[in-house]
């Protein structure tokens, strides 16, 4: 609808000024970014954890991926799903982890949220900076090196489109567990799957492990799933 070509709109003049490109480049590659980015991802094969580190850290391709991404039909509505559901259970702190251009913390931040986005330092986090400066977005924007390198307890852990993309997910969704207070949540979108060679950033070993991962949580009693709106699953952390 009219909603979804603006903000499209705004990206592209995002882009644009961001880049200091022509709008008619920034068009042209922000529609053809899906086959770019694989393009991209192909011809430099990243293997070990740190050549998919260095991968994002030097793509801009994923910049327009990203944005274009989160102003799809449907996409869209993933902030106003959490933000609901995160007012229905008292979340007032969030940690949004693998932000990538952290549109979702910034709608987040818009709805009264304090939001801490978190990602490798990069081109992309880069221009998630730039975009919170300019609109004035107050949000939280920090690099880390690993999970390791994040601190606090938040109320909720927002992880959209990043379990798919690490070496072995239980044990770094794992790690992330402490970060999140008992009783908060965990809303995670189900991204295990390459889809037949398509997007191979989607590591194809992580084929189908989404359920592997919660049925893990779930059986150690840790994690209650709460709610559901495909691909997203959200857990709450239980007491000890």
């Amino acid at each position: 609808g009219r909603d979804m070509a603006a903000q499209h709109e705004r990206n592209l003049q995002d882009l644009a000024a961001y880049f200091g490109r022509p709008y008619a480049q920034v068009n042209q590659q922000y529609w053809h970014s899906v086959p770019a980015v694989v393009e991209e991802w192909r011809a430099k094969n990243p293997r070990s954890e740190a050549q998919i580190k260095a991968f994002y850290a030097e793509t801009t391709g994923y910049i327009y991926n990203l944005t274009n991404w989160h102003a799809l039909e449907g996409r869209r509505d993933w902030p106003l799903f959490i933000g609901r559901l995160c007012d229905e259970h008292g979340v007032r702190t969030v940690l949004d982890y693998g932000c990538g251009v952290a549109d979702d913390a910034m709608a987040l931040v818009e709805r009264g949220f304090a939001v801490t986005a978190v990602d490798f330092e990069g081109r992309t986090l880069d221009f998630a900076r730039w975009r919170a400066a300019r609109t004035g977005s107050p949000v939280t924007i920090q690099a880390i090196e690993t999970e390791a390198d994040v601190t606090g307890t938040f109320d909720a852990l927002v992880c959209f489109d990043v379990v798919g993309h690490v070496r072995r997910p239980i044990e770094f969704l794992k790690r992330l567990m402490p970060r999140v207070a008992v009783g908060g949540l965990i809303i995670v979108s189900n991204d295990c799957d390459d889809m037949r060679g398509e997007h191979p950033m989607h590591l194809p070993e992580n084929n189908d492990k989404f359920e592997q991962v919660f049925t893990a949580f779930e059986a150690d009693g840790a994690w209650v799933e709460v709610a559901a709106q495909e691909p997203i699953t959200v857990y709450r952390r239980e007491a000890p």
